[in-house]
């Protein structure tokens, strides 16, 4: 799935599986390796949203200071 069409929690349950999968050590290398590049990816997404929602929620109860 594309992060596009990805909510916080769908990526979030596909980096816990992916988790899973390395945590049991029997993947061929090329697996490997697309798994780690696409945890990499879910991580990266994971935290832009978290950032994103942290500006938003901190502009909203600035607003409420005013």
């Amino acid at each position: 799935m594309t992060m596009s069409k990805l909510n916080f929690e769908e990526a979030y349950q596909e980096l816990q599986h992916i988790l899973k999968d390395l945590e049991q050590m029997d993947l061929p290398l090329d697996q490997l390796a697309e798994k780690a590049r696409r945890a990499t990816e879910l991580i990266q997404y994971g935290q832009t949203k978290l950032r994103t929602i942290e500006d938003d929620l901190e502009g909203l109860f600035s607003q409420l200071e005013d």
